[in-house]
């Protein structure tokens, strides 16, 4: 389920639009963070530092934004005075680094895939021609 399907103390339910889209972020740099931890015990993370950066930057963008929101929540849940404002700012704070953290994600995944085509084009310059041979050619060995 979602952040704000289960009662969470730190997050305010007036932020619910943008913490759905922050767990959403949070989950899809979770599945690919596991595959890049895989290759990094490897001892391969010397090939992967670009991808490193995009995530780190994606990751860092969601720590901030959790801060932001802990901090505006806490203000709401106390009755501050300007707990208004600080709802304005935080929800403006946290749209614009969403939309930065995206693109970070987006680069990373971009960057993946070029990595996987620049591989896919060594193979078939190697190989001066089209790898894979049809799926319903009997192998000669």
């Amino acid at each position: 389920g979602y952040l704000m399907d289960v009662e969470v103390p730190y997050i305010h339910h007036s932020f619910r639009e943008v913490t759905v889209s922050l767990e959403f972020l949070i989950r899809s740099i979770n599945s690919v963070s596991v595959e890049l931890l895989a290759e990094m015990k490897k001892k391969k993370y010397h090939k992967r530092q670009v991808e490193l950066c995009y995530l780190s930057d994606a990751i860092i963008d969601i720590y901030t934004m959790l801060a932001v929101l802990s901090r505006a929540s806490r203000a709401v849940v106390l009755g501050h005075r300007n707990s208004h404002h600080e709802f304005a700012l935080a929800n403006t704070f946290v749209v614009n680094q969403l939309t930065k953290a995206e693109e970070n994600f987006l680069k990373f995944r971009e960057y993946n895939l070029l990595q996987g085509r620049v591989t896919l084009g060594k193979d078939v310059l190697e190989n001066r021609g089209y790898l894979p041979s049809h799926p319903l050619t009997p192998d000669v060995v």
